[in-house]
C-alpha cells in the first residue's frame, strides 16, 4: 500500500508541476504564485490537521481517506506555486536556450578549423 501512495504522490507532484510549468509561469510571475502558494499551502496545512485530529483514533475510514486527502492536496499546491522550475534561475526560454545552442556549436567549429596562417 505504501509504493501505491508514493507512486501517487509522485505522479501528483510531476504533474501539476508540469502544468504549472507550461501554462502559468508566464501568466503569473513568481512572487503571486508564491503568495498564493503559501496562502493554499496554510490553509490546506489547517485543513489536514483537523481531519487528522478527527480521524486518527477512530476507525471511520471514509474521515481517514479525507485526511490523507490532505496530504496529497499539499503536494499539488506546494508543486504548483512554490516549487516549480520558474523561481530557479536556470530555467531558459525556448528561443534562449536554441540561441545558446547556436553559440555553443559556433564556438565548437572554430575550434575544429585549422589556425590561420599569416603570410609572409
Amino acid at each position: 500500500m505504501i509504493l501505491v501512495l508514493a507512486g501517487v504522490y509522485g505522479t501528483l507532484a510531476f504533474t501539476s508541476n508540469a502544468i504549472t510549468t507550461r501554462f502559468l509561469t508566464d501568466n503569473w510571475g513568481r512572487r503571486p504564485m508564491i503568495l498564493t502558494g503559501l496562502s493554499g499551502i496554510i490553509l490546506i496545512e489547517i485543513y489536514a490537521s483537523v481531519m487528522q485530529l478527527e480521524f486518527q483514533t477512530s476507525h471511520n475510514q471514509v474521515g481517514k481517506g479525507f485526511a490523507l486527502l490532505g496530504v496529497f492536496l499539499f503536494v499539488v499546491c506546494y508543486s504548483k506555486c512554490c516549487s516549480s522550475p520558474m523561481h530557479h534561475k536556470t530555467v531558459f526560454s525556448r528561443t534562449d536556450l536554441s540561441r545558446r545552442h547556436a553559440e555553443l556549436h559556433h564556438l565548437a567549429l572554430r575550434r575544429r578549423s585549422p589556425p590561420y596562417q599569416l603570410e609572409k
